[in-house]
């Protein structure tokens, strides 16, 4: 519990600056140390693997933006893989009973 609320947490730090770092981008009103500030949130964001894909969601046609980090997928992934397991092996996960 405490990991999904701090990984909640560090992405929504992320989004925000992101969005900060948008904004920034386009107001040419920007002095020196609000640039640099922006370049490096922006590399900050591009070494934890940040990215933003468009999904369809299930029951509707609009598509959605999802952003996540690079270690945000690598776990959702061996989260599917070790369910396929065990759906193979015959043993159902708990929290699906």
């Amino acid at each position: 519990m405490f990991l999904q609320k701090r990984n909640a947490f560090v992405a929504g730090l992320l989004l925000a600056s992101a969005t900060l770092v948008g904004c920034a981008s386009s107001d040419s009103n920007l002095t020196d140390e609000e640039r640099q500030l922006a370049e490096q949130r922006k590399e900050a964001l591009g070494k934890a693997g940040y990215r933003c894909d468009t999904v369809k969601v299930t029951g509707s046609n609009l598509p959605s933006k999802r952003c996540t980090t690079r270690k945000q997928r690598e776990q959702e992934k061996d989260n599917a893989q070790s369910y396929v397991d065990e759906v193979i092996r015959g043993t159902v996960p708990e929290e699906t009973k």
